[in-house]
């Protein structure tokens, strides 16, 4: 999706791992399974790459707005 809409997010090669990991509790979460998360830093770490990549995100689009 990223490069079909020609953005670069420097930071997402860093965590992709942790977002697809992130995303793959979540869809076991959302089908009912129970996924606890024992310790808070273990959780620290995936809402930071979240948070990087969301804010990288957000300006590479602002970016790419203001050349059009």
């Amino acid at each position: 999706l990223l490069a079909n809409a020609d953005l670069t997010l420097p930071s997402f090669g860093l965590h992709d791992r942790k977002l697809e990991t992130l995303v793959r509790r979540r869809n076991k979460i959302a089908h009912g399974e129970k996924d606890m998360i024992s310790d808070l830093s273990y959780y620290l770490q995936y809402e930071e790459a979240f948070t990087i990549v969301a804010y990288e995100l957000v300006f590479a689009i602002e970016n790419r707005l203001r050349t059009i």
